[in-house]
């Protein structure tokens, strides 16, 4: 199926009417009805009934195309709009967000997820049972939701393509063994250690620690803006 929005009408200067539409984000512009193999054709009426017409070639092609119907390009028989099968929006889905700016490790992440979930389709079609299969796979529960988040991702992006539904949403995400964070006996040795091994990592523990920034963003995205003169304060 294709994700097409309602056709709207537009007027050219030379008072033509047209009508236009995204079908797959795409856009497109038809002036008759050619293309769909419909009669009607809007500037063969006078300018005040072009409208009316218009609006009649609008719902023809908005039928035409949710039900299967296939647009050729202009004066030619090459087709550009025909039904896809779920196993190759699925592919154009991934494509299009490896063309995205993520990192090449997210890239990776989803590429892998595609890949599992292809080879275990059984035809073109998806169907729960070939998600199913994929997820259980995985033994460990964040594992197996990792996977089920990757290809919720690749889903979403798909039903845009014209996936009918994201299947994933069916099911659920397992519950992951909450794991209680051990106390840190003497944090002084601790830190030593950790100087030996690295000053740069042992500036950021101290900060972690004594200011209780988190590493990950608070430490890491700070500048030497953020420090007072002295180094005994940061903003």
């Amino acid at each position: 199926m294709n994700t097409i929005n309602y056709p709207k009408i537009g007027i050219s200067k030379n008072q033509k009417v047209f009508v236009y539409f995204y079908v797959n984000q795409k856009r497109y512009r038809l002036y008759n009805g050619k293309r769909i193999n419909s009669n009607i054709n809007p500037n063969s009426y006078p300018v005040d009934q072009r409208i009316n017409r218009a609006n009649l070639l609008a719902a023809e092609i908005y039928t035409y195309i949710t039900t299967g119907g296939k647009l050729k390009e202009f004066r030619s028989s090459n087709v550009l709009i025909k039904n896809l099968t779920d196993k190759e929006i699925l592919n154009k889905s991934i494509n299009h967000k490896l063309n995205q700016s993520h990192t090449k490790e997210y890239k990776q992440e989803l590429i892998y997820s595609y890949k599992k979930l292809i080879g275990n389709m059984k035809s073109t079609s998806l169907n729960l049972n070939d998600i199913v299969q994929t997820l259980n796979h995985y033994k460990n529960n964040s594992s197996y939701n990792s996977m089920r988040k990757n290809l919720n991702v690749i889903f979403n992006l798909a039903v845009e393509f014209g996936l009918k539904e994201n299947p994933i949403k069916k099911i659920k995400r397992l519950k992951v063994k909450a794991t209680l964070n051990k106390p840190i006996k003497d944090v002084s040795l601790l830190l030593n250690e950790i100087l030996k091994y690295n000053k740069q990592l042992y500036l950021c523990c101290l900060m972690t620690y004594g200011c209780l920034l988190r590493p990950h963003r608070e430490i890491r995205e700070l500048t030497w803006s953020d420090f007072s003169d002295d180094l005994k304060y940061i903003h």
